[in-house]
């Protein structure tokens, strides 16, 4: 219960620095866990001008594919990442390279297909874990609402890993692309 009234609130926190009125971008993303394989899943990126106009708020989810081994175990894996991040500048190139920490939950969750056994209650097993993600990766500017960026980041507790990310956002907002 602790650990949730810490999530709530850093999430409110972050929630508070946004603007309703400013552009919110959501994308895609394609990922691999050094541990658990292809993951895909999505992101949201949004200004969070009360701390700096350099910095952004960003929350993503990603479900993975980890190799099982096939036969009788079913292994599931996803993650949950809410981050800061601020943009450093480049003022005469289109790619911005920005750095971040944030917390990560993960989820991972082991089933086995036993036959019926009065010996054994349970076949399923599964823990979540909360820890916290430092990372570093580049997006390309453009005159477009479309925004591709590449990422890599360590995980620290939670899902305990190396994940690189690749994706694209498309912004919503105030601009009045889009809406």
């Amino acid at each position: 219960m602790k650990k949730l009234a810490i999530i709530l609130g850093i999430v409110g926190l972050v929630a508070t620095g946004a603007n309703p009125s400013q552009a919110v971008d959501v994308g895609g993303v394609v990922a691999w866990h050094d541990d658990f394989d292809l993951g895909i899943g999505a992101r949201g990126v949004f200004p969070v001008d009360a701390i700096s106009e350099r910095v952004s708020g960003s929350g993503e989810f990603l479900f993975f594919f980890p190799d099982d081994g096939g036969g009788s175990v079913d292994l599931t894996y996803w993650e949950i990442n809410g981050n800061l991040m601020y943009d450093f500048p480049m003022p005469s190139s289109s790619l911005n390279p920005y750095a971040g920490a944030g917390l990560n939950v993960a989820r991972v969750s082991i089933s086995l297909d036993l036959p019926d056994n009065p010996f054994i209650s349970d076949d399923s097993v599964g823990e979540t874990e909360i820890g916290l993600n430092v990372f570093g990766g580049a997006s390309l500017e453009n005159n477009s609402s479309f925004t591709p960026f590449a990422e890599g980041r360590i995980e620290l507790g939670g899902g305990e890993g190396f994940v690189l990310s690749l994706g694209a956002t498309m912004s919503f907002g105030d601009d009045g692309s889009d809406q």
